[in-house]
């Protein structure tokens, strides 16, 4: 079975609906093609303390702009 992740930062201010998420396969479908109509989709929020860019962790750079903003 095709299986689709979807993975957003948590507390991002946007309130996302799972179940439209859920939808996903088929906007996929336009772009990779056809997938199987029993497609699993799992939603996942990562807290900012799970991930990361640029070599620093969301959280970090979080809290830097709080400070910043003092």
């Amino acid at each position: 079975m095709p299986f689709v992740a979807v993975q957003l930062a948590a507390a991002r201010g946007v309130t996302v609906d799972p179940a439209s998420l859920a939808r996903t396969p088929t906007a996929l479908a336009a772009q990779v093609g056809e997938l199987h109509p029993a497609s699993y989709v799992v939603v996942e929020e990562i807290a900012a303390d799970g991930w990361g860019y640029g070599g620093r962790m969301q959280a970090a750079r979080r809290d830097a702009a709080t400070a910043a903003a003092r």
